[in-house]
């Protein structure tokens, strides 16, 4: 594919709800109903979206979620006119690892999290407050892995790796699959509570986290799929990078008004927040999910 096809496609789409100059969103939001149900939660919520992004993201990005969020406003780049001023016959694939990725539906994620969570932030203790935060991310890293089980072609893909961070598709059949046979609500909800805990900072899940995760997500019903097949996808979780995982996670969460260390991190008791929060895990699933 060239870059006249590609943008072609990228032309074919647009809405007020989309971004002319954010490669592939008015495409991601006609084809992809997770994309577009984040984006059509995110306007009822009067996020805005900015472009250029001021200094503070360009220079130091990972410092910025909580300014994005308490003032819902998402920065994006244009990463469409420079497309149009390069040679159009030139191969998309000798490109695409260069371009900049715009990571609005991630943060749109977050943003309608954070309405979910900002009733309980309140009241809560240190432990629960860190815990919603953490759901946060997860719910933005389960949204992003999954919603490729939506993706049919070679141009939906080239546009869902430039708006991700994460984009699995060598794993596309396996959700698919999943999805069938578990039920999309049931492979979602299962995949969130796994991004918790590698969001903890976890480095896998034993045998006991296994089984709460499985009992939260089939409730008392029968379920045909095999373990093996569930704890490899579960596994999927914890491709994060750990390194990376350490550095940034303690860093948001102090960002957020949360100083705490790893290993403190690591005490916090997830199977029973857990537990006590199923259902504003569940209702923050049914939203992404609505109409797809």
């Amino acid at each position: 594919m060239n870059i006249q096809q590609l943008l072609a496609s990228h032309e074919l789409h647009p809405s007020q709800q989309t971004l002319k100059n954010s490669l592939g969103d008015a495409y991601l939001y006609q084809f992809n109903p997770i994309f577009r149900n984040i984006r059509q939660l995110a306007i009822l919520l009067k996020t805005t979206f900015q472009s250029p992004p001021d200094s503070d993201y360009q220079t130091l990005p990972y410092t910025q979620l909580e300014k994005i969020l308490k003032a819902q406003n998402i920065p994006y780049y244009d990463n469409v006119s420079v497309l149009k001023n390069l040679p159009q016959s030139l191969d998309w694939s000798s490109i695409q690892d260069s371009l900049r990725k715009n990571f609005v539906f991630h943060e749109s994620c977050h943003v309608i999290a954070r309405d979910k969570t900002k009733s309980l932030i309140q009241s809560a203790d240190t432990h629960e407050k860190i815990f919603l935060r953490l759901l946060e991310e997860s719910f933005a890293n389960t949204l992003e892995l999954l919603s490729i089980i939506y993706v049919k072609d070679s141009t939906h893909r080239n546009f869902y790796e430039v708006n991700s961070f994460t984009s699995l598709f060598e794993h596309q059949n396996y959700f698919k699959k999943a999805s069938v046979e578990i039920g999309t609500f049931e492979l979602f909800h299962m995949v969130l509570m796994g991004y918790v805990y590698s969001n903890f900072l976890r480095a896998s899940l034993d045998e006991s986290d296994f089984k709460l995760i499985m009992n939260l997500t089939f409730e008392k019903r029968m379920r045909t799929v095999h373990d093996k097949a569930l704890k490899s996808i579960l596994k999927l979780t914890f491709q994060l990078d750990l390194d990376f995982r350490i550095h940034i996670t303690p860093l948001h969460l102090q960002l957020s008004g949360h100083k705490v260390s790893v290993a403190e991190l690591k005490k916090i008791p997830i199977q029973e927040l857990l537990v006590n929060h199923q259902e504003i895990i569940k209702a923050m699933i049914h939203e992404a999910l609505r109409n797809s």
